[in-house]
C-alpha cells in the first residue's frame, strides 16, 4: 500500500470525520481549507476576506453582501408580529444559520426546531421583497 492510499480508505474517512465532529464540538477551527485547492503551503486561511473570496466569485459575493445589507435594514425598519420572530430575524441577518438559530432559542427555554426557523425566515423573505420594491 502507497503512503496515500491509506487516507482514502472509507474507514480513514469515518475515522477523519468523528475526529473533525469531536473537535468542532470543542470548538476548534482548523486553519486549513478543507478543500484541498491549490498546494499545501497555500491551504491556510490567513484572512477573512479571502477565505470568503476562496468560497464565492466576485458576483456571488456581491449579490450575498446586499442581501444582508438588505436584511439588517429590514431588521430595522419592519413591525415583526413577535420578539420571537424579530430575534429569528436579527439571528439570520447576521449570518447565523437555521440550526444555530433553533439551537440558541430552544437554549433560551423557546419553542423552537429547524422547520419552524426556516418557515418564519422563508415568510420574511417575502415580506422583505416587498419592502425592497418600496424602497
Amino acid at each position: 500500500m502507497s503512503n496515500n492510499s491509506q487516507f482514502k480508505t472509507k474507514e480513514f474517512a469515518k475515522l477523519q470525520k468523528k475526529w473533525y465532529s469531536k473537535l468542532a464540538e470543542e470548538g476548534f477551527s482548523d486553519i486549513e481549507r478543507q478543500d484541498k485547492v491549490g498546494k499545501a503551503s497555500e491551504r491556510l486561511k490567513t484572512d477573512v476576506l479571502e477565505n470568503v473570496m476562496h468560497d464565492y466569485t466576485v458576483e456571488q459575493f456581491n449579490i450575498k453582501k446586499e442581501y444582508y445589507v438588505l436584511a439588517g435594514q429590514f431588521l430595522y425598519d419592519h413591525k415583526f408580529k413577535t420578539q420571537t420572530e424579530k430575534k429569528i430575524w436579527k439571528m439570520h441577518s447576521e449570518g447565523i444559520g437555521i440550526r444555530d438559530i433553533a439551537k440558541i432559542l430552544k437554549e433560551e427555554g423557546k419553542v423552537a426546531y429547524k422547520r419552524l426557523v426556516h418557515e418564519t425566515i422563508k415568510e420574511l423573505v417575502e415580506e422583505m421583497k416587498e419592502y425592497a420594491r418600496k424602497e
